[in-house]
Protein backbone atom coordinates (compact mmCIF):
# COMPACT_ATOMS: atom_id res chain seq x y z
CA UNK A 1 0.00 0.00 0.00
CA UNK A 2 1.40 3.46 0.83
CA UNK A 3 5.05 2.61 1.27
CA UNK A 4 7.06 3.78 -1.74
CA UNK A 5 7.21 7.43 -2.82
CA UNK A 6 8.40 9.25 -5.93
CA UNK A 7 11.14 11.37 -4.45
CA UNK A 8 13.46 11.47 -1.44
CA UNK A 9 11.34 13.88 0.60
CA UNK A 10 7.81 13.47 -0.73
CA UNK A 11 6.11 10.10 -0.99
CA UNK A 12 2.86 9.90 -2.91
CA UNK A 13 -0.15 7.66 -3.03
CA UNK A 14 -3.58 7.64 -4.61
CA UNK A 15 -7.01 7.13 -3.03
CA UNK A 16 -9.75 5.74 -5.30
CA UNK A 17 -13.41 6.67 -4.84
CA UNK A 18 -15.52 4.07 -6.64
CA UNK A 19 -19.26 4.70 -6.78
CA UNK A 20 -22.29 2.50 -7.38
CA UNK A 21 -25.33 4.72 -7.47
CA UNK A 22 -25.32 6.64 -4.16
CA UNK A 23 -22.87 4.24 -2.53
CA UNK A 24 -19.06 4.14 -2.44
CA UNK A 25 -16.82 1.12 -2.00
CA UNK A 26 -14.88 0.89 1.28
CA UNK A 27 -12.52 -1.86 2.39
CA UNK A 28 -11.23 -3.04 5.74
CA UNK A 29 -7.47 -3.13 5.53
CA UNK A 30 -5.96 -6.60 5.77
CA UNK A 31 -3.34 -8.03 8.08
CA UNK A 32 -0.48 -7.60 5.57
CA UNK A 33 -0.75 -3.80 5.32
CA UNK A 34 -0.19 -0.93 7.78
CA UNK A 35 -3.16 0.08 9.95
CA UNK A 36 -4.79 -3.33 9.66
CA UNK A 37 -8.47 -3.32 10.50
CA UNK A 38 -9.11 0.31 9.52
CA UNK A 39 -12.00 1.05 7.16
CA UNK A 40 -11.01 3.25 4.22
CA UNK A 41 -11.38 3.74 0.49
CA UNK A 42 -9.02 1.82 -1.79
CA UNK A 43 -5.54 3.32 -1.85
CA UNK A 44 -2.11 2.51 -3.20
CA UNK A 45 1.42 3.67 -3.79
CA UNK A 46 2.87 5.33 -6.83
CA UNK A 47 5.69 3.28 -8.23
CA UNK A 48 8.76 5.24 -9.46
CA UNK A 49 7.84 7.04 -12.68
CA UNK A 50 4.18 6.00 -12.49
CA UNK A 51 1.35 8.47 -13.04
CA UNK A 52 -1.50 8.90 -10.59
CA UNK A 53 -3.97 7.52 -13.12
CA UNK A 54 -1.86 4.43 -13.84
CA UNK A 55 -1.36 3.75 -10.12
CA UNK A 56 -5.10 4.08 -9.50
CA UNK A 57 -5.99 1.58 -12.23
CA UNK A 58 -3.30 -0.90 -11.15
CA UNK A 59 -4.00 -0.75 -7.40
CA UNK A 60 -7.77 -1.13 -7.75
CA UNK A 61 -7.41 -4.19 -9.95
CA UNK A 62 -4.77 -5.72 -7.66
CA UNK A 63 -6.81 -5.14 -4.49
CA UNK A 64 -10.41 -5.85 -5.54
CA UNK A 65 -10.38 -7.08 -9.17
CA UNK A 66 -12.28 -4.20 -10.78
CA UNK A 67 -11.09 -2.58 -14.01
CA UNK A 68 -11.59 1.16 -13.68
CA UNK A 69 -11.24 4.32 -15.74
CA UNK A 70 -9.98 7.40 -13.85
CA UNK A 71 -12.42 10.32 -13.98
CA UNK A 72 -10.65 13.15 -12.19
CA UNK A 73 -9.06 14.54 -9.00
CA UNK A 74 -11.20 15.30 -5.94
CA UNK A 75 -8.93 16.32 -3.08
CA UNK A 76 -5.47 16.03 -1.52
CA UNK A 77 -4.53 15.00 1.99
CA UNK A 78 -1.67 13.65 4.09
CA UNK A 79 -1.60 10.06 5.32
CA UNK A 80 -2.23 9.15 8.95
CA UNK A 81 1.48 8.83 9.68
CA UNK A 82 2.33 12.09 7.87
CA UNK A 83 4.65 10.34 5.41
CA UNK A 84 2.62 10.49 2.22
CA UNK A 85 0.81 13.00 0.06
CA UNK A 86 -2.45 11.39 -1.05
CA UNK A 87 -4.27 12.33 -4.26
CA UNK A 88 -7.95 11.46 -4.10
CA UNK A 89 -9.51 10.55 -7.47
CA UNK A 90 -12.90 9.41 -8.65
CA UNK A 91 -13.00 6.44 -10.99
CA UNK A 92 -15.61 4.52 -12.96
CA UNK A 93 -15.87 0.74 -12.93
CA UNK A 94 -15.77 -0.48 -16.55
CA UNK A 95 -15.00 -4.17 -16.14
CA UNK A 96 -13.74 -6.97 -13.95
CA UNK A 97 -15.49 -8.41 -10.90
CA UNK A 98 -15.22 -7.86 -7.15
CA UNK A 99 -12.48 -10.27 -6.03
CA UNK A 100 -10.80 -8.89 -2.87
CA UNK A 101 -7.12 -9.70 -2.37
CA UNK A 102 -7.24 -11.57 0.94
CA UNK A 103 -3.77 -10.41 2.00
CA UNK A 104 -4.65 -6.72 1.69
CA UNK A 105 -8.44 -6.68 2.16
CA UNK A 106 -10.12 -8.15 5.23
CA UNK A 107 -13.62 -7.06 4.22
CA UNK A 108 -15.59 -4.62 2.08
CA UNK A 109 -18.82 -2.64 2.10
CA UNK A 110 -20.81 -0.50 -0.29
CA UNK A 111 -22.03 2.35 1.88
CA UNK A 112 -23.63 5.75 1.48
CA UNK A 113 -21.08 8.49 2.29
CA UNK A 114 -23.11 9.94 5.16
CA UNK A 115 -22.90 6.54 6.87
CA UNK A 116 -19.10 6.55 6.97
CA UNK A 117 -19.12 7.71 10.59
CA UNK A 118 -20.78 4.43 11.62
CA UNK A 119 -17.57 2.51 10.82
CA UNK A 120 -14.70 1.99 13.25
CA UNK A 121 -11.79 2.49 13.21
CA UNK A 122 -11.28 5.11 10.48
CA UNK A 123 -8.65 7.75 9.66
CA UNK A 124 -9.24 11.39 10.60
CA UNK A 125 -8.59 12.60 7.04
CA UNK A 126 -11.13 10.09 5.68
CA UNK A 127 -13.69 11.31 8.20
CA UNK A 128 -13.11 14.89 7.02
CA UNK A 129 -13.43 13.89 3.35
CA UNK A 130 -16.79 12.15 3.75
CA UNK A 131 -18.20 14.70 6.21
CA UNK A 132 -17.04 17.93 4.56
CA UNK A 133 -15.22 17.55 1.22
CA UNK A 134 -17.43 15.11 -0.70
CA UNK A 135 -20.77 16.85 0.08
CA UNK A 136 -19.33 20.15 -1.22
CA UNK A 137 -18.15 18.72 -4.56
CA UNK A 138 -20.28 19.49 -7.64
CA UNK A 139 -22.57 16.68 -8.71
CA UNK A 140 -21.16 14.91 -11.75
CA UNK A 141 -23.59 15.01 -14.62
CA UNK A 142 -24.42 11.61 -16.07
CA UNK A 143 -22.60 10.99 -19.37
CA UNK A 144 -24.39 11.65 -22.61
CA UNK A 145 -25.25 8.40 -24.38
CA UNK A 146 -23.13 7.68 -27.43
CA UNK A 147 -25.36 7.74 -30.50
CA UNK A 148 -22.80 7.92 -33.30
CA UNK A 149 -19.28 6.69 -34.04
CA UNK A 150 -17.31 8.47 -36.76
CA UNK A 151 -14.21 6.94 -38.30
CA UNK A 152 -11.26 8.37 -40.16
CA UNK A 153 -10.58 6.24 -43.22
CA UNK A 154 -6.88 5.82 -44.10
CA UNK A 155 -4.96 3.78 -41.51
CA UNK A 156 -8.12 3.61 -39.36
CA UNK A 157 -10.44 1.48 -41.48
CA UNK A 158 -8.07 0.61 -44.29
CA UNK A 159 -4.46 0.56 -45.48
CA UNK A 160 -4.21 2.45 -48.76
CA UNK A 161 -0.47 3.05 -48.49
CA UNK A 162 0.42 1.00 -51.58
CA UNK A 163 -1.88 3.09 -53.74
CA UNK A 164 -0.83 6.34 -52.04
CA UNK A 165 2.85 5.66 -52.69
CA UNK A 166 2.14 4.85 -56.32
CA UNK A 167 -0.02 7.96 -56.83
CA UNK A 168 2.29 10.40 -55.03
CA UNK A 169 5.35 9.33 -56.98
CA UNK A 170 3.42 9.29 -60.23
CA UNK A 171 2.25 12.85 -59.53
CA UNK A 172 5.75 14.00 -58.56
CA UNK A 173 7.13 12.65 -61.81
CA UNK A 174 4.32 14.37 -63.71
CA UNK A 175 5.36 17.78 -62.34
CA UNK A 176 9.04 17.17 -62.98
CA UNK A 177 10.16 16.42 -59.42
CA UNK A 178 12.09 13.57 -57.85
CA UNK A 179 10.12 10.72 -56.35
CA UNK A 180 9.83 10.44 -52.56
CA UNK A 181 10.82 7.71 -50.12
CA UNK A 182 7.85 5.34 -49.55
CA UNK A 183 8.12 5.60 -45.76
CA UNK A 184 7.98 9.40 -45.96
CA UNK A 185 4.88 9.14 -48.14
CA UNK A 186 3.24 6.85 -45.57
CA UNK A 187 3.64 9.59 -42.97
CA UNK A 188 1.61 11.99 -45.10
CA UNK A 189 -1.41 9.72 -45.42
CA UNK A 190 -4.34 11.52 -43.85
CA UNK A 191 -3.08 14.98 -44.82
CA UNK A 192 -4.57 17.01 -47.64
CA UNK A 193 -2.87 16.78 -51.03
CA UNK A 194 -1.54 20.34 -50.73
CA UNK A 195 -0.06 19.51 -47.31
CA UNK A 196 1.40 16.29 -48.69
CA UNK A 197 3.10 18.13 -51.56
CA UNK A 198 4.50 20.82 -49.26
CA UNK A 199 5.75 18.33 -46.68
CA UNK A 200 7.46 16.04 -49.18
CA UNK A 201 8.99 18.70 -51.43
CA UNK A 202 9.39 21.74 -49.15
CA UNK A 203 8.11 23.70 -52.16
CA UNK A 204 5.81 26.72 -51.98
CA UNK A 205 5.13 26.76 -55.74
CA UNK A 206 1.31 27.02 -55.85
CA UNK A 207 1.04 26.20 -59.56
CA UNK A 208 3.14 23.08 -59.24
CA UNK A 209 1.20 22.05 -56.13
CA UNK A 210 -2.07 22.34 -58.07
CA UNK A 211 -0.62 20.29 -60.92
CA UNK A 212 0.55 17.68 -58.42
CA UNK A 213 -2.97 17.41 -56.99
CA UNK A 214 -4.51 17.01 -60.45
CA UNK A 215 -1.99 14.31 -61.40
CA UNK A 216 -2.49 12.49 -58.10
CA UNK A 217 -6.28 12.40 -58.50
CA UNK A 218 -6.00 11.18 -62.09
CA UNK A 219 -3.77 8.25 -61.09
CA UNK A 220 -5.76 7.52 -57.94
CA UNK A 221 -8.92 7.16 -60.00
CA UNK A 222 -7.14 4.34 -61.81
CA UNK A 223 -5.47 2.38 -59.00
CA UNK A 224 -6.47 3.51 -55.50
CA UNK A 225 -9.65 1.55 -54.87
CA UNK A 226 -8.32 -1.80 -56.01
CA UNK A 227 -5.05 -1.40 -54.10
CA UNK A 228 -6.70 -0.52 -50.77
CA UNK A 229 -6.87 -3.24 -48.10
CA UNK A 230 -9.57 -3.07 -45.42
CA UNK A 231 -8.41 -4.08 -41.95
CA UNK A 232 -9.76 -7.48 -40.96
CA UNK A 233 -11.31 -6.26 -37.70
CA UNK A 234 -13.47 -3.65 -39.49
CA UNK A 235 -16.39 -6.00 -40.18
CA UNK A 236 -16.69 -7.39 -36.61
CA UNK A 237 -16.31 -3.87 -35.20
CA UNK A 238 -19.09 -2.51 -37.38
CA UNK A 239 -21.24 -5.47 -36.38
CA UNK A 240 -20.70 -4.68 -32.68
CA UNK A 241 -21.74 -1.07 -33.31
CA UNK A 242 -24.71 -1.83 -35.54
CA UNK A 243 -27.20 -0.19 -33.14
CA UNK A 244 -25.41 3.18 -33.46
CA UNK A 245 -25.19 5.59 -36.35
CA UNK A 246 -21.85 5.22 -38.13
CA UNK A 247 -19.97 7.58 -40.40
CA UNK A 248 -16.65 8.28 -42.10
CA UNK A 249 -14.88 11.64 -41.87
CA UNK A 250 -11.70 11.88 -43.94
CA UNK A 251 -9.59 14.14 -46.12
CA UNK A 252 -9.96 11.48 -48.81
CA UNK A 253 -12.44 12.31 -51.55
CA UNK A 254 -15.92 11.06 -50.72
CA UNK A 255 -16.52 9.32 -54.06
CA UNK A 256 -13.32 7.32 -53.58
CA UNK A 257 -14.31 6.24 -50.06
CA UNK A 258 -17.74 5.21 -51.36
CA UNK A 259 -16.13 3.22 -54.19
CA UNK A 260 -13.79 1.35 -51.83
CA UNK A 261 -16.54 0.59 -49.32
CA UNK A 262 -18.80 -0.60 -52.13
CA UNK A 263 -16.08 -2.97 -53.40
CA UNK A 264 -15.93 -4.54 -49.94
CA UNK A 265 -19.70 -4.64 -49.39
CA UNK A 266 -19.55 -2.10 -46.54
CA UNK A 267 -21.21 0.98 -48.02
CA UNK A 268 -24.56 0.31 -46.33
CA UNK A 269 -22.95 0.25 -42.87
CA UNK A 270 -22.37 4.03 -42.88
CA UNK A 271 -25.10 6.63 -42.66
CA UNK A 272 -22.85 9.54 -43.61
CA UNK A 273 -19.53 10.03 -45.38
CA UNK A 274 -17.79 13.41 -45.36
CA UNK A 275 -14.75 13.71 -47.59
CA UNK A 276 -12.17 16.31 -48.45
CA UNK A 277 -14.29 17.96 -51.12
CA UNK A 278 -17.28 18.45 -48.81
CA UNK A 279 -15.82 21.24 -46.65
CA UNK A 280 -13.77 24.35 -47.30
CA UNK A 281 -11.43 23.63 -44.39
CA UNK A 282 -10.09 20.13 -43.86
CA UNK A 283 -8.68 18.56 -40.71
CA UNK A 284 -7.23 19.68 -38.36
CA UNK A 285 -10.10 22.14 -38.64
CA UNK A 286 -13.33 20.75 -37.13
CA UNK A 287 -15.65 21.52 -40.08
CA UNK A 288 -15.94 17.96 -41.43
CA UNK A 289 -16.78 16.48 -38.02
CA UNK A 290 -19.34 19.19 -37.33
CA UNK A 291 -20.94 18.57 -40.73
CA UNK A 292 -21.12 14.81 -40.11
CA UNK A 293 -22.88 15.30 -36.77
CA UNK A 294 -25.30 17.78 -38.31
CA UNK A 295 -26.17 15.34 -41.10
CA UNK A 296 -26.71 12.53 -38.58
CA UNK A 297 -28.81 14.76 -36.36
CA UNK A 298 -26.73 14.10 -33.23
CA UNK A 299 -25.10 16.42 -30.74
CA UNK A 300 -21.32 16.46 -30.84
CA UNK A 301 -21.32 15.30 -27.19
CA UNK A 302 -23.17 12.19 -28.39
CA UNK A 303 -20.50 11.22 -30.94
CA UNK A 304 -17.07 9.58 -30.78
CA UNK A 305 -14.37 9.99 -33.44
CA UNK A 306 -11.88 7.18 -34.09
CA UNK A 307 -8.68 8.16 -35.91
CA UNK A 308 -5.02 7.27 -36.23
CA UNK A 309 -3.33 10.66 -36.61
CA UNK A 310 -2.63 13.68 -34.41
CA UNK A 311 -4.60 15.86 -36.83
CA UNK A 312 -7.63 13.71 -36.00
CA UNK A 313 -7.15 14.45 -32.32
CA UNK A 314 -6.80 18.19 -32.92
CA UNK A 315 -9.91 18.28 -35.12
CA UNK A 316 -11.94 16.30 -32.59
CA UNK A 317 -10.98 18.59 -29.73
CA UNK A 318 -11.88 21.65 -31.80
CA UNK A 319 -15.26 20.08 -32.58
CA UNK A 320 -15.91 19.09 -28.96
CA UNK A 321 -16.01 15.41 -29.84
CA UNK A 322 -14.14 12.77 -27.81
CA UNK A 323 -11.50 10.99 -29.86
CA UNK A 324 -10.15 7.45 -29.68
CA UNK A 325 -6.65 7.06 -31.13
CA UNK A 326 -5.99 3.75 -32.88
CA UNK A 327 -2.35 2.82 -33.42
CA UNK A 328 -2.71 1.26 -36.86
CA UNK A 329 -1.07 4.17 -38.67
CA UNK A 330 2.28 5.89 -38.45
CA UNK A 331 1.69 7.64 -35.10
CA UNK A 332 2.63 6.05 -31.76
CA UNK A 333 1.00 6.53 -28.36
CA UNK A 334 3.52 9.19 -27.30
CA UNK A 335 2.47 11.36 -30.25
CA UNK A 336 -0.96 11.85 -28.70
CA UNK A 337 -0.18 14.27 -25.91
CA UNK A 338 -1.71 17.62 -26.84
CA UNK A 339 -4.58 17.22 -26.92
CA UNK A 340 -4.76 13.79 -25.24
CA UNK A 341 -7.38 11.42 -26.67
CA UNK A 342 -10.15 9.89 -24.58
CA UNK A 343 -8.55 6.48 -25.15
CA UNK A 344 -5.72 4.84 -27.08
CA UNK A 345 -6.19 1.40 -28.62
CA UNK A 346 -3.95 -0.85 -30.68
CA UNK A 347 -6.63 -1.91 -33.16
CA UNK A 348 -10.35 -1.51 -33.77
CA UNK A 349 -10.96 -4.83 -32.03
CA UNK A 350 -10.13 -3.04 -28.74
CA UNK A 351 -12.70 -0.26 -29.26
CA UNK A 352 -14.86 -0.21 -26.12
CA UNK A 353 -17.11 2.83 -25.76
CA UNK A 354 -17.58 2.10 -22.03
CA UNK A 355 -13.93 3.03 -21.47
CA UNK A 356 -14.17 6.36 -23.27
CA UNK A 357 -14.47 8.60 -20.20
CA UNK A 358 -14.17 12.14 -21.46
CA UNK A 359 -16.81 13.92 -19.40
Amino acid sequence: MLEVGCGRDVKRGVVAILSRGRQVLLIQRGADVPFAGYWAPLSGKLEPGESIEAALVREVEEEVGFVVEPIGPLWQSVSQDGQFQLDWWSAEIVGGALRPNEREVAGFRWIEPDRFDTLEPTFESDQHFFANVLPALPVREPPQPTRAVLFDFDFTLADSSAGAIECVNSALRAVGMNTADPEQIRKTIGLSLSETFAWLTQSTDAARAAAFETAFVRRADEVMAESTRMYRDVVPTLERLRDLQLGVVSTKYRYRIEHILDLHGLASAFSVIVGGQDVARMKPEPDALVLACDRLGVKRSEAVYVGDHVVDSIAAQAAGIPMVAVLTGTCVADDFTEPPPAAIIRSLSELDLRRVCWR
